[in-house]
């Protein structure tokens, strides 16, 4: 059974799901993406898993919650399916758009369930190999049939996810992440409440902003800021939590650098530090488009970020807008932040070559004109 536009409507109505919305880079999408299509041409709505939002929805967007529990448990999912199954039916959306792989997995088999039938865009936003293997891979195997559509945040993610999904060949289209540059500017423009003592950042001042998790790769930062002349160490001023604080910690302390990085934890508004950094560096050992570094792009800040798969390459311009250094590597990676860091011209030439470049690819109105076509592409 196809999906079509119910007559008695004016606009499409469209539904975005996601497990909530707060702390991550398809969440923001999510977020952009309801504030800059277009009310006039869509009738939006949000369905989240939990009810945590931490990232803006419009007043005018209608927001259903699948689960009462602040706590997410595995047992919670034949429930959340279910009461998605019964949204759909009730609200008749003309097309669902899944956030990435988790949303996509309870859009998929609460589809299965209902009567109604919209169109389905599923998001892909990190690399399917890494986050949908064994059993989870089979079950989106099968439950990626039911999709209409596919947009990937990276172009060089594309070929994968056809690879491992091969129902994608066709149906998959790039679609950059929207970025709210206009919002980003005014927040970082915002005072810090704990600024650098004076002296702190005489050697510069370095930022990385991402979740303490192993693919992240913190720890190759702290030992490449380790190798440093101590007379040439930038401040790292990392924005983040995650389950590798204590060991992060206990690496800086091992190390001796303790007085050169400080722990700012979550930031909920990291742009304050972006805007102020000399640097921002990205070493991550596989990513899907990190928000963090368009972000810091945009902000004309220039990026040393390990050339991994998918992002980095599509975000940066090497040489023009910052350098990009082979994964895993902690010297090469050190010694790209202290010759940037040695030569104030050439930075000033990325930071502005870094915001234009950016700003021209991923800010949120021309990223959300692109997400509207597809949307009305599916429904046509």
């Amino acid at each position: 059974m196809q999906a079509m536009m119910h007559t008695d409507r004016l606009r499409p109505r469209i539904l975005f799901v996601s497990k909530w919305l707060d702390k991550g880079g398809a969440e923001r999408f999510v977020s952009n993406a309801l504030q800059h299509l277009d009310p006039e041409r869509f009738e939006l709505r949000l369905c989240v898993f939990r009810a945590i939002l931490g990232y803006p929805v419009p007043d005018a967007v209608p927001i259903a919650v699948l689960s009462p529990d602040p706590e997410h448990r595995a047992r919670q999912l034949p429930g959340m399916i279910w009461r998605l199954a019964r949204l759909l039916d009730r609200d008749r959306p003309d097309v669902v758009v899944s956030a990435y792989a988790y949303p996509s997995f309870v859009v998929g088999a609460a589809l299965r369930l209902a009567r109604h039938r919209p169109r389905w865009i599923a998001r892909v936003g990190s690399n399917p190999v890494w986050h949908e293997a064994g059993l989870r891979h089979w079950w989106m195997r099968w439950l990626y049939r039911r999709a209409d559509l596919f947009v990937a945040n990276a172009r060089g993610l594309m070929a994968t996810v056809v690879e491992v999904y091969p129902v994608a060949a066709g149906r998959i289209h790039y679609q950059p992440n929207p970025t709210d540059f206009e919002r980003i500017d005014a927040l970082s423009a915002e005072p810090l409440d704990a600024p650098p003592e004076p002296g702190e950042t005489g050697a510069g001042l370095v930022v990385a902003v991402g979740r303490f998790s192993a693919e992240k790769r913190i720890d190759l930062l702290i030992d490449a800021l380790a190798s440093l002349d101590p007379s040439r160490r930038p401040l790292l001023v990392l924005c983040g939590e995650g389950p590798l604080r204590g060991a992060l910690e206990q690496q800086v302390a091992r190390l001796g650098v303790a007085d050169r990085v400080r722990f700012a934890g979550f930031c909920r508004n990291p742009f304050q530090w972006m805007r102020r950094a000399d640097l921002f560096v990205l070493c991550s050992d596989f990513e899907g488009s990190p928000n963090a570094l368009i972000e810091a792009q945009g902000l004309g800040v220039p990026a040393v970020a390990t050339d991994c798969p998918f992002g980095p390459a599509e975000i940066v311009d090497p040489g023009v807008t910052g350098v990009l250094v082979p994964t895993g590597d902690a010297p090469a990676l050190a010694r790209a932040v202290a010759e940037l860091l040695g030569d104030p011209e050439r930075r000033g030439r990325m930071a502005t070559a870094a915001r234009e470049r950016t700003r021209a690819t991923f800010a949120a109105g021309p990223a959300c004109a692109e997400l509207a076509r597809r949307i009305e592409q599916v429904i046509a």
